[in-house]
């Protein structure tokens, strides 16, 4: 595991990048098409508010903007525009009906999509509105597919799976729907992956990879098949695979914002920083202002090249526009880590934690930001809720015997050398390691008495010259009282610990893997 926190001139590793872009949701405009677009439609009466820029002020980029204006407006034809106007703007362009399909379902199926683009989006009134279009027209699949990616966004795989497959179910022929299904097998994959079950995730990788197959096996040119594979490859590391079903789409649809958020993904994964930075912005925001993905992704690339503020707008408007960002909110929590903004990376890490309860990298996150707050007993559990969901993490055992040394009890110290000792045992250490060191130390300190002296052990903090001041924050109070007088002579000194080590934190990724998401 890579060390979380790092010297703060140091350039920050991004945590984590979006795979899969989240298809936009089906707009009123085209809504009732049979094949699932990837961005709005500007018919010329979109209404939205412009901003109160200087006179003759036009943008390049949306940076242009947000730096006069703030992280919720987009540059839009050299305009700058409030990206919730945007999302309002396009829910009041004038509805278009197509045959075969009853116009209640597709206005219930409208009303969806604009509570989907509410900013923050509604999705309760979009599934309920996705539900009753089904009710009204079982055979209208956008609902079906759009449901998917609600619960996607959300971070509830099985749901999501559960409405692809109501999709092939209403219409056994729909290929789209069987490559949703197959994403779904991708994204647990991925989960899979990040808590060292490997085998269990080649299974659903292959199980992805069939599925994605079968569909191109009946129609080479499907859109979401060839989507799934970009990101299946992307998974595996292999780019040049990736750009041959990312270039398969643009063939077929050259303003796909999924396939093009692919192409940024496939450069920034071969470090062609300034490439990935192009697409993202030039590409996929100017085609989708709201696209979550592309501000996730563009966001990591300033983190690479350590250019953090405008990281910070770039996850907070992805944020903004979907507050169950997970990947925004754990790449903001380690930034404020990095400058060691406990408070605030501990709000990030509560946030992921709220959506996905058992997410090792926020839980170790957040375990980090206790250690540095002095709640040494909550950094503990934190720590070993890590271990236990994720046994590859066994670095984390040593984390944990430092903070027990740093408490300086008898007690204490007995579990420090525990765990210290299962550290060497499980990482195969050698006997020089600072963990084995520590922990001899210690045994040798507990064995000849030394913490049965009356005198209070006080451990050294790290990083205090000899001599200085104390650090803030509430000491432990002494007992009341007289305390009893030390031995005369000079008292033996209880050992030392190993030079620290910088505290661990989520880990980047080893492979990019995608991020449940929505249509592809």
């Amino acid at each position: 595991m890579r060390d979380f926190i790092q010297n703060a001139t140091a350039a920050v590793q991004p945590l984590f990048i979006q795979l899969t872009a989240l298809a936009a949701f089906l707009f009123a405009g085209v809504a009732c098409t049979t094949t699932p677009v990837d961005k709005p439609v500007d018919d010329g009466k979109l209404k939205t508010t412009e901003s109160e820029a200087p006179p003759g002020f036009e943008c390049k980029e949306t940076s242009d903007c947000q730096s006069k204006l703030g992280p919720g407006w987009v540059c839009d034809n050299s305009k700058c525009i409030d990206l919730e106007s945007k999302s309002a703007g396009y829910a009041e362009s004038e509805a278009v009906y197509v045959e075969g399909v009853k116009r209640d379902a597709q206005d219930e199926f409208r009303k969806g999509v604009q509570s989907s683009l509410s900013v923050p989006p509604d999705y309760s009134a979009a599934l309920a509105s996705f539900e009753k279009a089904i009710e009204i027209d079982p055979s209208f699949l956008e609902p079906y597919f759009n449901i998917g990616t609600v619960f996607e966004k959300q971070g509830q795989a099985d749901k999501a799976l559960e409405a692809y497959q109501r999709a092939i179910k209403a219409n056994p022929e729909s290929a789209d729907a069987k490559a949703f299904v197959g994403k779904i097998y991708l994204a647990k994959a991925k989960n899979l992956i990040e808590t060292g079950k490997i085998a269990e995730s080649e299974q659903l990788l292959g199980k992805s990879k069939a599925t994605f197959d079968e569909v191109i096996a009946q129609d080479f040119e499907n859109v979401p098949a060839n989507n799934g594979l970009a990101l299946y490859w992307l998974v595996k590391g292999q780019s040049d695979r990736a750009e041959e079903h990312v270039k398969q789409v643009l063939i077929t649809d050259p303003e796909n914002v999924t396939a093009l958020n692919s192409r940024g993904l496939v450069f920034l994964q071969a470090g062609q920083l300034n490439f990935a930075e192009w697409i993202f912005k030039q590409k996929v925001l100017t085609l989708d202002p709201n696209s979550v993905e592309a501000h996730t992704n563009v966001g990591t690339v300033y983190v690479r090249t350590n250019n953090l503020p405008l990281a910070v707008k770039h996850f907070t408007t992805a944020i903004k526009l979907d507050p169950a960002n997970v990947a925004a909110h754990l790449n903001l929590g380690k930034i404020y880590l990095e400058f060691l903004n406990y408070e605030g990376a501990k709000e990030r890490f509560d946030s992921v934690l709220k959506l996905e309860s058992n997410n090792v990298e926020a839980i170790v996150g957040l375990g980090t930001c206790l250690l540095g707050l002095n709640k040494f007993d909550e950094s503990i559990a934190s720590y070993e809720k890590a271990i236990k969901l994720d046994g590859r993490r066994v670095n984390l055992y040593e984390e944990i015997g430092k903070l027990y040394q740093k408490k300086g009890t008898k007690e204490d110290t007995i579990k420090a050398i525990e765990f210290y000792s299962r550290y060497v045992k499980e990482g195969n250490l050698p006997p020089t390691h600072p963990a084995a060191m520590n922990a001899k130390a210690l045994d040798d300190a507990v064995k000849q008495g030394l913490f049965d002296q009356p005198t209070e052990m006080k451990m050294p903090e790290e990083g205090a010259p000899e001599g200085g001041t104390a650090p803030e924050g509430d000491a432990p109070k002494a007992p009341e009282g007289d305390a009893p007088k030390a031995p005369e002579g000079d008292a033996p000194k209880a050992p030392e610990p190993a030079p620290a080590e910088p505290a661990p934190a989520p880990e980047p990724a080893v492979q990019p893997a995608p991020a449940g998401g929505g249509q592809v």
